[in-house]
């Protein structure tokens, strides 16, 4: 395997089909050559090659579920495999769904009274607390209506609103005390499921002075909403992801190889009792 890498190493240049595709399967098929065969050799050698195959996969289904397990339950940043993790998206796509002068237009029925009925979202959380700050909110408020700045000859794809939102052309501002957020909903459901939680997120236009009336020399006042343009809501509601799914997936396939490896074993090893007390009945001379 280290040939394979130094061989690699020899090109140098932009990746190719050779470095990572070619390289990538032979480093994995040899660390399974290597790792698992050489195992399956040495068993081969001491218990047979039937029962050393079964003792080696009943192993590596083994580790595997453990590792499964090790990274369904663990908090820390380890390098596992990982779904999508969880955000606030908008409702809909259609802008009409989206945003809303009014949330009594809208067409979900949570969203209509979630003013009355819904928990205010303050603009910072007491310290030390699992409550939901307006600042959470803004990544999916920019991912929605903000079309990124850059510089560059690239073009940066706004985002599914942008384009037909006529409140969008300046800064979108949600963190002012005159501007009001609210989430309902959430929590769990029969303890694998979640009761849909939704958010709903008051927004505004930065006012921008006209540059020919603007004098240079002036202070540079906080950001205020423009008082020509009326004030909307984004209605948002919770993906909470699937963080966790590939590790329950490699758990439960990775334990039901293990029962079934396990249940060979022991088809076996009940075959061979047969077989041994059959041949040691006595028999009538």
């Amino acid at each position: 395997m280290q040939v394979l890498h130094i061989l690699a190493s020899e090109g140098g240049g932009a990746k190719n089909l050779w470095d990572p595709t070619i390289l990538g399967v032979l480093t994995v098929l040899s660390g399974v050559v290597l790792f698992c065969g050489s195992t399956y050799m040495l068993l081969t050698t001491n218990i047979g090659a039937r029962q050393g195959f079964l003792v080696a996969f009943c192993s590596l289904t083994g580790i595997t579920m453990l590792l499964g397990a090790l990274w369904l339950t663990t908090n820390t940043p380890l390098n596992v495999p990982k779904g999508r993790v969880a955000q606030w998206i908008p409702v809909s796509e259609e802008p009409t769904d989206a945003i809303v002068a009014n949330l009594s237009d809208s067409a979900i029925q949570a969203l209509r009274s979630i003013d009355s009925e819904g928990t205010p979202v303050p603009e910072k959380g007491p310290a030390d607390s699992d409550v939901l700050e307006r600042g959470e909110l803004r990544p999916a408020v920019e991912a929605a209506l903000v079309k990124e700045k850059t510089e560059g000859p690239h073009e940066v794809e706004a985002g599914p609103l942008v384009l037909v939102c006529d409140t969008c052309a300046g800064d979108v501002i949600t963190n002012l005390d005159e501007l009001n957020s609210y989430t309902i909903g959430g929590g769990t459901k029969n303890l694998f499921w979640h009761n849909t939680q939704y958010a709903a997120v008051e927004f505004c236009t930065r006012f921008a002075l006209d540059p020919v009336f603007a004098d240079p020399s002036a202070e540079i006042k906080d950001a205020e909403c423009d008082p020509a343009i009326a004030h909307k809501f984004l209605l948002l509601k919770r993906d909470f992801g699937s963080l966790r799914l590939p590790a329950l997936f490699y758990t439960l396939v990775s334990g039901l190889l293990l029962g079934l490896g396990l249940y060979a074993m022991h088809i076996k090893e009940r075959s061979e009792q047969r077989t041994s007390a059959g041949a040691l009945t006595p028999t009538n001379a």
